[in-house]
């Protein structure tokens, strides 16, 4: 990690307070200005809690996801970079905030093991609230297509793509308020992307179950509409209140698309790239491509919300819908004016140039990657910056 210059002679190391506590046995080492108040959720890199910021005018509660060893494992940094690159620039209602990401115990940068990343706090998500059992009215469905629709547009407006968008990764509060959060597997898919960008473009993608069928035929090219088929998934299931498509395996998930969309047509099999996938779709018997009627699997669906759900269900990328068509669909038409407010609210002026400034992030060694969330930690404090970093054996 960076270092100051040292003149002559040995400059000390500066520690950090923090205040410790422990529980389900897990230590959080937080800076003082947080009071831990319990333990929220386990995320796909570490344990989330929430806490009283009372260095905040009005003493919000925040919460706190603790990653631990994560600047030593080379991957988990690799993710750990791209989420704070790109949480640190979104600006939208419906994107999850980043707000702080805590100093490390001493400016002996050998001491930083643990990364504490502080964000919005949230109620809970929508995966809870669809296997929870209350009630999920069509206004409700409505409310939230609309708003995760609002983040997502954003999100392409920015030529960025989520990639891993599912209930568990869009967050609600009790008011329906929503928020998509987790962007460690986000990449950019801008025309001006670096080859690096395009490489990572082909490596995992999204949770099975939500999985566009271009990914599932193993395609090394894809786009935005990734994310258009997982949007269709997640608001079929706030009416199915389980995943439509439950597959076990890649080709079974394949299989289980193909059974309740219907078969692919041929232009459709012209597109698919991968000679394993092709011959496995015409070899499915006849049962399997004839369609089991998506009807049958959101039988709850009103006219308008199966419509929309089926323009976003299908096999051919090209066919979907975009973002910005589907926030005209007549389905979300009552919210149409805050929509249009919010979006011209979050318009994505400076992102790009900065975003993509991660080049060649799959090939850094550790230290680099290190260095780099070093300097997304210096700019939430930026009253650190003169003090002498370093390293020395503790």
């Amino acid at each position: 990690m960076a270092a100051a210059a040292s003149n002559g002679s040995p400059k000390p190391f500066l520690m950090f307070p923090k205040s410790v506590c422990s529980f389900d046995g897990m230590t959080f080492a937080v800076d003082p200005r947080y009071q831990i108040r319990c333990r929220v959720g386990q995320g796909a890199q570490g344990v989330i809690c929430s806490a009283l910021d009372e260095a905040s005018a009005d003493g919000r509660e925040v919460a706190i996801k603790k990653m631990p060893n994560a600047l030593e494992e080379v991957m988990a940094s690799k993710r750990l970079l791209r989420e704070l690159r790109l949480l640190r620039h979104l600006k939208h209602e419906h994107i999850v905030s980043l707000l702080d990401i805590m100093l490390p115990p001493s400016t002996n940068v050998l001491m930083w093991k643990d990364v504490y990343v502080v964000s919005e706090l949230m109620d809970t998500d929508l995966d809870y609230v669809i296997t929870s059992g209350q009630e999920i009215t069509d206004d409700h469905v409505q409310y939230f297509t609309a708003q995760l629709l609002s983040g997502v547009a954003y999100l392409h407006r920015c030529s960025v793509v989520h990639r891993d968008l599912k209930p568990g990764n869009v967050l609600v509060d009790r008011n329906c308020r929503l928020k998509i959060c987790d962007f460690g597997l986000a990449r950019s898919c801008a025309k001006q992307a670096d080859a690096d960008s395009n490489q990572l473009m082909t490596m995992y993608v999204t949770t099975r179950w939500y999985r566009a069928p271009e990914l599932l035929c193993f395609n090394t090219a894809y786009s935005e509409a990734v994310d258009m088929w997982s949007v269709g998934c997640i608001v079929a299931e706030l009416f199915s209140r389980k995943p439509i498509f439950k597959g076990s395996d890649p080709l079974n998930q394949l299989e289980q698309v193909v059974r309740l969309i219907g078969p692919p047509s041929q232009e459709d099999l012209e597109a698919v790239m991968n000679e394993g996938a092709l011959q496995y779709l015409e070899a499915l018997p006849a049962e399997h491509r004839s369609s089991a009627s998506l009807e049958t699997a959101i039988p709850t669906a009103t006219p308008l919300a199966f419509d929309l759900i089926r323009k976003l269900l299908t096999f051919a990328a090209a066919t979907r819908l975009s973002a910005a068509e589907t926030l005209a669909h007549p389905y979300l038409a009552e919210y149409a004016d805050d929509l249009s407010h919010v979006n011209r609210e979050s318009e994505p002026a400076a992102l790009q140039s900065e975003w993509l400034t991660i080049t060649g992030v799959s090939t850094l060694p550790k230290e680099q990657l290190q260095n780099l969330i070093f300097q997304e930690m210096l700019h939430f404090h930026p009253e650190v910056i003169g003090c002498y970093w370093g390293a020395s054996a503790v």
